[in-house]
C-alpha cells in the first residue's frame, strides 16, 4: 500500500510540475526561463527535445518582432514582456505589415510620378523637335 500512495503522489507531483512548466511556457516565458526550469529538475521525465522544439518554433514568431523593432532602433525587450500572447503577436505582426505596405504605396507613388514626369519632359521635347 505504501509503494501504491508514493507513487500517487508522486504522478500528482510530476502532474503539478508539467502543468507549472506549461503555464511559463504558455505565457511566453523565454527559452532560458524554461532551461533553468529542466536544469533544477522540474523536467519530471519530460521529453525535453520536444519541448525545446515547441520553444524554438514559438521563437521564431518572437524575432520576427524583434527584428520589427531593432529595425525602428528600438530599445530590444525581452521575449516574456515583448509578447505575452498570440494576440499581442498578431496585432505586432499586422501593424508591421501596415506599414511595409504603406511604404511600399508611398515608393510606388513616387515612382509614378517620377514617370510621369519624365512622359510630360518627352511629350515636350517631341513638340520642340516638330516645331
Amino acid at each position: 500500500m505504501a509503494l501504491m500512495k508514493d507513487t500517487t503522489s508522486s504522478d500528482a507531483e510530476t502532474k503539478a510540475a508539467l502543468n507549472r512548466d506549461r503555464a511559463i511556457y504558455e505565457s511566453g516565458a523565454n527559452q532560458a526561463t524554461i532551461c533553468k526550469l529542466f536544469e533544477s529538475g522540474l523536467d519530471h521525465a519530460v521529453n525535453v527535445v520536444q519541448i525545446q522544439n515547441q520553444i524554438q518554433s514559438r521563437n521564431i514568431k518572437y524575432q520576427q518582432i524583434l527584428a520589427a523593432w531593432e529595425k525602428h532602433k528600438r530599445e530590444a525587450l525581452p521575449l516574456a514582456d515583448l509578447v505575452t500572447s498570440d494576440h499581442e503577436f498578431l496585432s505586432a505582426k499586422f501593424e508591421h505589415h501596415v506599414k511595409k505596405d504603406s511604404e511600399s504605396n508611398l515608393l510606388i507613388k513616387k515612382l509614378y510620378e517620377k514617370e510621369t514626369k519624365k512622359q510630360e519632359i518627352e511629350k515636350w521635347i517631341k513638340r520642340e523637335e516638330i516645331n
